[in-house]
């Protein structure tokens, strides 16, 4: 299981266990230059990030293809 920490928009950070299970990471509506990644697991809307989409997908597939 690979691990991320991203960081939030509220100042907070989020670190996510990725499994089996996918992510989806979408533009935000609120806040420009941030990201909102769903696992679609907590039913929470997802986690607003403070990282463009782009670069948010660039981290978490790096996260993915590291040992």
């Amino acid at each position: 299981m690979k691990t991320i920490t991203l960081p939030l928009v509220s100042g907070n950070s989020v670190t996510l266990f990725i499994g089996n299970n996918g992510l989806a990471v979408a533009n935000s509506t609120k806040n420009p230059g941030a990201c909102r990644v769903i696992d679609g697991l907590h039913n929470n809307g997802g986690w607003e990030v403070k990282m463009t989409r782009e670069a948010c997908v660039k981290k978490i597939q790096d996260a993915l293809s590291s040992h």
